[in-house]
């Protein structure tokens, strides 16, 4: 975290190094019992005597916290246009998820101290960490009750997913190549020579746990599957799935849920820009195929000619050694994304109560045969 911290204190005046960090410390709140139950994200009257608390022991100014127009799995509230703090209580929004939130919060605490060596043209797109700790853990005498938190700089703009509906097609295609840009730079960060073999580990585990989930996702969890096309589910997935797909030398950061929620847009001159990528809780060293499950099938909604802008992006910002042929533009890549859409960790098919996904916008892609017809459909920029 040392890159992070200088990098903080250049930029946040008054800011040290002791801001950066506190150790646990159990504290008494009259409301604290109910952190082991699940608490709406957005009670600000709830979480306001954390928000005072953690203010006040990193030394940050107090304005009235707001709660942001998109509601996550975890509580966010906004201090001015200064800082967002983010709670991790045992519990999220998302109860059908059962990942912990200690296991969210160390991940994206991680996140953040990668983030600190990428590259600086993505600096002002992307949070910084200010401040992360504990106010609260019973675990180790045996209790459940924890509260973890982290504090980052504030990112402005609007979520794409509220401006969608005003944007022209020049502006779409536009965004699609400059995110691009903005994801082929967060995919610059690779992992230490010390961080490689648990990287690799991680990778391993965490891939070869969504081959062995994902036909029971579809089918139980999501129902979101045709028949027809779960029957095929096996035999279209690779075996040796490590193995056939990536070099782990080759393991790259990313952002793993870029989603409309999380890309953040301010119109200049006319035009909508990127000005912020947000919520890195879900980030690892992976394969960057893995990123575009999301950033083609719910950001531009599986249009083609927006994936053929945003590929070129991220081709323009490819260094030396990841260029694009070793990336997107290799003879295989049909196959390579659509078998990483179908391993991805969140739904990205269909949800009929949310009134989104794939077949809910192409009813007609479940007509097709094949596997391979729909993977065609989806990812084939030549069609």
């Amino acid at each position: 975290l040392s890159s992070c911290r200088r990098r903080m204190s250049a930029t946040i005046p008054g800011w040290t190094s002791a801001h950066l960090e506190s150790s646990s410390s159990n504290v008494s709140i009259p409301n604290a019992s109910s952190l082991t139950e699940q608490i709406a994200v957005d009670d600000l009257s709830f979480w306001a005597p954390y928000i005072s608390l953690v203010c006040t022991r990193h030394e940050l100014p107090y304005v009235t916290p707001q709660v942001p127009q998109q509601k996550g799995t975890w509580p966010v509230f906004t201090l001015g246009n200064k800082y967002a703090v983010k709670f991790y209580p045992k519990y999220g929004a998302d109860g059908t998820r059962g990942e912990e939130g200690f296991i969210v919060w160390k991940r994206e605490m991680k996140s953040y101290a990668i983030l600190s060596g990428a590259p600086k043209e993505i600096g002002s797109l992307i949070p910084w960490q200010v401040a992360k700790g504990c106010l609260i853990d019973e675990r180790e005498s045996g209790g459940e009750m924890y509260l973890y938190y982290g504090v980052s700089t504030f990112v402005t703009g609007t979520p794409f997913k509220e401006v969608a509906k005003q944007l022209s097609r020049d502006d779409e295609l536009a965004l699609a190549r400059d995110l691009g840009l903005l994801i082929g730079r967060l995919h610059q960060c690779r992992p230490s020579e010390e961080e490689k073999e648990e990287a690799s580990k991680e990778w391993k585990r965490f891939i070869s746990e969504r081959r062995q989930k994902c036909h029971h996702d579809f089918k139980f969890k999501w129902k979101s599957m045709p028949s027809h096309f779960l029957e095929q589910l096996d035999g279209y997935l690779p075996d040796n799935l490590l193995g056939e797909f990536l070099e782990l030398d080759n393991l790259r950061f990313l952002h793993c849920d870029v989603i409309r929620d999380h890309v953040f847009l301010t119109k200049e001159d006319g035009h909508w820009k990127i000005s912020g990528l947000i919520d890195f809780g879900d980030a690892r060293w992976g394969d960057p195929y893995y990123e575009l499950s999301a950033l083609h099938t719910n950001l531009f909604l599986c249009d083609l000619e927006a994936l053929s802008c945003l590929l070129l992006g991220y081709a323009a910002a490819s260094d030396a050694s990841f260029n694009s042929e070793q990336t997107f533009s290799r003879p295989d890549f049909v196959y390579r994304a659509m078998v990483y859409l179908l391993l991805y960790e969140f739904n990205q098919f269909e949800n009929v109560e949310k009134k989104r996904g794939i077949f809910w916008r192409h009813p007609e892609f479940k007509e097709l045969t094949l596997l391979e017809e729909l993977a065609s459909c989806l990812w084939d920029i030549n069609r």
